[in-house]
């Protein structure tokens, strides 16, 4: 499920799970700030494709950079795709750090259902002008490109 406030500049998805071997639901949540949710939804298409390839058997590792350290990633290993912030370690490698997200293919199919109709209660959305649409963007120096 995704939430958004209009006084808020954040979309927070929200997971509810049953914890195994207790009957305790657990609820997860990110907040993704709304440039890198425009990003994830300009890339969705190609990542319902790769979630298609993974359930036809086929053999794939995807990480999608949506913004600062947040990455997309999913595998034919584990049948989820992970909203998960990384960063650089000192020996400069790109490694996944402790907060992170993940939805399984169907609650990703769901939502990927309410999306356009979800994204039409944020008109901020409209007025968001991604990074690498300005002149003279540098990747390397770009906070969003980026990850430190």
């Amino acid at each position: 499920m995704a939430v958004y406030s209009p006084s808020s500049t954040v979309v927070t998805v929200m997971r509810t799970e049953l914890i195994k071997g207790f009957q305790q639901l657990k609820t997860k949540r990110m907040n993704i700030p709304l440039r890198r949710w425009k990003e994830f939804g300009r890339k969705l298409d190609y990542i319902l494709e790769e979630v298609q390839n993974i359930q036809d058997g086929n053999e794939s590792v995807v990480q999608q950079h949506i913004g600062g350290g947040l990455y997309l990633t999913m595998s034919s290993t584990h049948p989820f795709m992970q909203f998960r912030q990384f960063y650089r370690s000192k020996e400069g490698d790109l490694r996944p750090g402790s907060r992170g997200f993940r939805l399984t293919f169907e609650e990703l199919s769901e939502l990927n259902v309410h999306l356009s109709a979800f994204n039409k209660l944020i008109p901020k959305l409209n007025t968001i002008r991604m990074c690498y649409e300005n002149p003279g963007h540098n990747e390397l120096r770009c906070m969003e490109c980026y990850v430190k």
